[in-house]
């Protein structure tokens, strides 16, 4: 009886490791031939963000259920991030492929990020060591232009002490043009962790 329980244990240990296959083949070993993505594609506005969805399929086109885990990446992370759920960051003016891979089988869609187009818009320039206004009143759904003029870096990185809704930060930049939307209201503080003491403020109403 202790020998059947030992090679029962045996069988059951060698089914939950072929259920757990992250190869790029399926329960059973279904081979991954080719990845889709969907949600979206086209031309989307800085400072959004959207999902994006992948999928595996046979080489006679039959979706498998589960290939293994897909891993995410965008090859211009400037323009727009994504994350390891397939949730994707616009952050900047630009075209990007977005991609997503398992078994060494991949599959990409292409999104070109442009100016948000709002009813409601403010500008914020930056000065050697200022952001000019510091201050900036919007209504919610609203968006703000951060313009980084001449040849000194800058950046605006959002406080983690902001209510939730802060768009996504600006990383280091120069002569470039950012645009933000604020869907939340609230109060939002940002710096430009380059240059201490510069800060600025976005009031959402």
């Amino acid at each position: 009886m202790r020998l059947n329980l030992l090679i029962l244990a045996g069988v059951v240990l060698s089914i939950s490791a072929c259920n757990s296959t992250n190869d790029g083949t399926g329960i059973g070993g279904t081979a991954v031939s080719s990845v889709t993505i969907t949600g979206a594609s086209g031309s989307f506005a800085s400072g959004s963000s959207v999902q994006l969805t992948a999928s595996a399929f046979d080489a006679g086109g039959a979706r498998i259920a589960k290939p293994g885990t897909f891993v995410w990446s965008s090859t211009a992370p400037g323009v727009a991030t994504v994350d390891q759920a397939g949730k994707v960051s616009t952050l900047s003016t630009g075209t990007t492929s977005i991609t997503a891979s398992v078994g060494g089988i991949a599959g990409s869609t292409s999104l070109t990020v442009g100016a948000q187009a709002v009813s409601t818009k403010d500008t914020v320039f930056t000065l050697p060591v200022a952001f000019t206004p510091n201050l900036v009143t919007i209504t919610s759904g609203a968006s703000v232009t951060f313009i980084f003029g001449g040849s000194v870096e800058h950046n605006a990185i959002f406080r983690a002490s902001n209510p939730p809704g802060s768009p996504p930060d600006i990383q280091n930049a120069t002569n470039r043009t950012f645009t933000r939307t604020f869907t939340s209201k609230g109060t939002f503080n940002y710096d430009c962790t380059v240059h201490p003491g510069m800060t600025g403020q976005v009031v959402v109403q």
